[in-house]
């Protein structure tokens, strides 16, 4: 499964708080990866423009047609400025009927555990899927 090295953008404070996102992105058909691919480098485009970003790396499970983002951002703020505006904001719309169930997970790190571990993304991902125990009465 390819995965990006780990691109830094900002330097970060020790304690200061940071979000961290991860995202999960299934396509439906194998057709679709080229076209993705290439939204995807427009967007990466964006990506390093954007205010507020720390650092990002990509995942792509190609035989499963299955991409993750894993980010880092100085704010909520800075996050949603880059999801809602530009040319991410129209892939959504573009890629829409084309996408599986998608996954979004946030959490917050300490500057000092930036970067965070594809270990602990995946880890936080699995969970988020697992079906809820039955409740007891």
């Amino acid at each position: 499964m390819p995965t990006t090295p780990w691109k830094k953008c900002a330097d970060t404070e020790p304690n200061n708080p940071y979000v961290v996102f991860l995202t999960y992105l299934p396509l439906k058909r194998y057709r679709m990866i080229p076209r993705f691919l290439f939204y995807t480098v427009r967007i990466l485009f964006q990506l390093t423009k954007s205010r507020g970003l720390v650092g990002y790396s990509l995942r792509a499970n190609l035989f499963k047609n299955s991409f993750w983002t894993l980010s880092v951002w100085q704010d909520q703020s800075a996050l949603r400025d880059f999801a809602f505006k530009g040319f991410h904001r129209e892939v959504m719309k573009l890629l829409r009927n084309d996408m599986g169930s998608t996954k979004f997970i946030k959490w917050t790190l300490e500057g000092t555990a930036v970067p965070p571990s594809w270990e602990d993304a995946m880890r936080r991902f699995l969970i988020s899927i697992e079906p809820a125990p039955p409740s007891t009465p």
